[in-house]
């Protein structure tokens, strides 16, 4: 019997423009045709001195052929990191998996990458080489089931963005890796707080009903409003950073949670036109640029009458203030539930302490 690990590479398919390059080689090496494809091929590969002889057009097609006729062979993996979209050695053999539509490709567990960074491909391809590539990207990502290409194209836009999406949020990560903070784990894209955990550690959901309208300040991307969503009637989520909105959107159509609306937008500029009646701030206070009795002003603001307030604090090791910023929660809202979180995802980021509130105005 064995048991060994296995992976779709089709979830690289955003991450790595490159594959998609191979794929196209693969593609028209099965149709017999591949004039142009070998072209572009032998082009990416000529400007890397050492893959030169290695990874010629002709031992491709040798390669091709071999796994077309025996299949991929489990003893001799990639070596990879799925969870975190990295790959060394397995470009090709993933490529033509994903052509022939092999879904699971062994691998060993590595840490390391040697994805080629897109802006490579802007120096060695022409622009309208680029734009085919690009399309050609575009045409295998929507070949993929609907959560892989949810994945494939919350992973483009984060690679697009990746200075937005680099920063560890206190804690350092493991490894040197491209994270959303917020997790969404019904489409297996890993963040550092898990959105549907923190939804039963919170116990919201016994506060809520489906005609409330809710507000959250600060939605990162967006995972955990559409968490809270399908319990209101509508809510509204912001957030400084418009990659952050982009992803939020990207999954808003991948749920299809049709009752929830996300403005990139900073607290500053941020002016209630209605009072809701749920406010979410969750560790973000310390980013608005307030002091915090400002900040607590302007959530008793966006709140109407006897309206819910899920607050949670920073860490509580580096909040120094927390019991002073606790006491000013309690004098203006009464305590409904409180308890400590500590969700974080254990296997890449250090652990964090927070105190969650969740409070009623009064």
């Amino acid at each position: 019997m064995n048991y060994y690990e296995t992976f779709d590479p089709a979830i690289l398919l955003g991450d790595r423009l490159g594959l998609s390059l191979y794929v196209m080689f693969v593609e028209a090496t099965l149709a017999g045709k591949y004039q142009m494809e070998g072209q572009l091929y032998r082009k990416f590969i000529n400007h890397f001195p050492g893959e030169r002889r290695l990874h010629t057009p002709e031992r491709f097609r040798d390669l091709i052929n071999a796994v077309k006729s025996s299949g991929f062979n489990p003893r001799l993996p990639v070596y990879a990191n799925p969870d975190e979209y990295s790959l060394i050695e397995g470009s090709h053999r993933c490529s033509i998996a994903i052509q022939l539509g092999i879904h699971k490709v062994p691998y060993n567990l590595r840490f390391q990458d040697d994805r080629v960074d897109n802006q490579v491909f802007r120096k060695i391809f022409s622009a309208s080489e680029l734009e085919l590539l690009l399309a050609r990207q575009d045409e295998y990502i929507d070949r993929c089931n609907k959560t892989t290409a949810f994945r494939c194209r919350v992973r483009r836009l984060m690679r697009e963005n990746s200075a937005s999406f680099q920063a560890p949020f206190s804690s350092r990560t493991k490894i040197p890796c491209l994270r959303p903070y917020q997790s969404l784990e019904a489409a297996g894209i890993a963040g550092k707080r898990p959105s549907a955990k923190r939804m039963k550690i919170y116990e919201l959901a016994k506060h809520l009903r489906k005609d409330m309208v809710g507000l959250e300040i600060g939605c990162n991307v967006g995972f955990f409003s559409l968490t809270v969503a399908p319990y209101l009637s509508h809510l509204d989520a912001f957030d400084v950073d418009a990659s952050y909105i982009e992803v939020a959107r990207l999954a808003q159509r991948y749920c299809s949670v049709d009752n929830c609306s996300f403005t990139a937008r900073s607290l500053r500029e941020f002016i209630p036109e209605r009072q809701y009646d749920l406010v979410i701030s969750t560790a973000v206070h310390g980013w608005s640029g307030l002091k915090f009795s400002e900040y607590l002003a302007l959530l008793d603001r966006c709140a109407a009458p006897r309206a819910l307030l899920l607050f949670e604090s920073h860490e509580i090791d580096s909040e120094n203030q927390w019991d002073d910023n606790r006491k000013q929660l309690l004098d203006r809202f009464s305590l409904l539930e409180s308890g400590l979180i500590d969700d974080v995802d254990r296997s890449m980021y250090a652990s964090e302490m927070r105190e969650f509130l969740v409070l009623r105005k009064s």
